[in-house]
């Protein structure tokens, strides 16, 4: 149940920056939500990898730790990848067309 509660909030913040910056919201949820998964699971491989590194036999890991470990991973990803578009798109942002540029030469006759 956490853990979608955990998934909802990172869904969400991702569409609302990509509303607020006239980007596809639906899109850029996803994607946060995917590299939430993809860093955590590198994270497991890469703690799996440490721990089994001095010779312990894998089968003897704590499936909970390991789990519990890749959720930094995942977090600190889904952290950078939000702030790393927060940036970009504050910088190079979108321009919409106005109504009063498009109807300019319509109200001069």
């Amino acid at each position: 149940m956490l853990g979608i509660v955990l998934l909802y909030f990172i869904g969400k913040s991702f569409y609302t920056l990509a509303g607020d910056h006239n980007r596809s919201q639906w899109g850029f949820a996803i994607l946060g939500i995917v590299t939430y998964y993809a860093l955590m699971f590198a994270g497991q491989i890469i703690v799996i990898l440490l721990m089994t590194s001095d010779g312990t036999n894998i089968d003897s890991l704590d499936d909970y730790l390991v789990a519990l470990t890749g959720i930094p991973f995942g977090l600190l990803g889904w952290w950078g990848l939000y702030s790393l578009l927060k940036k970009q798109w504050s910088q190079n942002p979108i321009n919409k067309p106005s109504n009063e540029i498009l109807d300019d030469g319509l109200l001069d006759d």
